[in-house]
């Protein structure tokens, strides 16, 4: 009998996806060729790819016309599933590789780089609901 640890959750396995590593990305490539467009971001979190962060990335790349994935090393996550993107496991200073297809692929390519680029501004953001 196998024991529990020793055995994967039920459904989880569908989460990731393991592929070989997509090719570097190059400015340029992407017109030349019709690769998909992809960029290399590091994640700059002191809490690495937290939850709000990976729901708010969900969020924005659920307003584009495209698909969306984040690399790490050979593991895939739909850029519009938060619960995927935590399971990458992202800490500070990974990188992560994105990249998009479709018709918005590349307004959502600078939009999601550059929000993963920054670090959150906490005066900026919406204050969690309190409590009680």
């Amino acid at each position: 009998m196998v024991g529990r640890s020793e055995r994967e959750a039920p459904g989880l396995g569908a989460l990731r996806h393991r592929v070989e590593r997509p090719t570097p990305w190059q400015p340029g490539t992407q017109a030349m060729n019709g690769d998909n467009p992809r960029r290399t971001v590091t994640v700059p979190f002191p809490e690495g790819l937290h939850l709000r962060v990976a729901a708010e990335f969900a969020k924005r790349a659920g307003r584009f016309n495209c698909d969306v994935k984040v690399w790490k090393g050979t593991e895939a996550a739909n850029g519009k599933s938060s619960l995927e993107l935590l399971m990458l496991g992202a800490t500070q200073g990974t990188e992560l590789v994105l990249e998009t297809s479709g018709p918005d692929a590349a307004a959502a390519l600078d939009a999601l780089s550059e929000f993963l680029s920054s670090p959150l501004d906490e005066a900026n953001d919406p204050a969690p609901p309190p409590k009680g």
